[in-house]
């Protein structure tokens, strides 16, 4: 068998005997199970972390949706005691409308019969001014009557 042989920076390489490539391997070997387990420990810190991390924001989720789920049952009963009281408004605005209507119609039958009124007492200042002159041609013929006889 040959060995080979090579040089590094540091000088040339000798061979290794035997036991020294045991030594080497077994060393090689505690290295990579040190490092396995503390890869493996901070692994499981993590875990637990993560896992920690998870349990804390489960816990406040769910505070969360308590609030949110009573704050939507408080909305719910305040959405229905809106619809009742639109229901009511509506009403009283229909009431409102068929009354204004209703007194629309009055004010209408109120300006016709102002208007009758206002005709009629023009028709009255007529007749008033006519039976004053009668009433004062009147009184004249009584004066000359009167005035005539003494």
């Amino acid at each position: 068998m040959r060995v080979l042989s090579f040089s590094t920076i540091n000088g040339p390489v000798t061979p290794m005997s035997p036991e020294e490539r045991l030594d080497r391997l077994e060393r090689v070997a505690k290295l990579l199970v040190t490092s396995g387990r503390r890869t493996r420990n901070e692994l499981r810190t993590n875990i637990n972390a993560l896992i920690d991390a998870q349990m804390r924001h489960e816990a406040r989720f769910d505070e969360q949706f308590a609030k949110l789920s009573a704050g939507q049952a408080q909305n719910d009963l305040l959405l229905r005691e809106l619809i009742v009281t639109q229901g009511r408004t509506e009403k009283k605005v229909e009431e409102l409308a068929v009354s204004h209507q209703q007194l629309a119609a009055s004010h209408q039958e109120l300006a016709a019969s102002h208007q009758e009124l206002a005709e009629a007492h023009k028709d009255l200042a007529v007749s008033q001014k006519h039976t004053d002159e009668k009433l004062s041609t009147l009184i004249d013929i009584v004066e000359r009557d009167r005035n005539g006889k003494r």
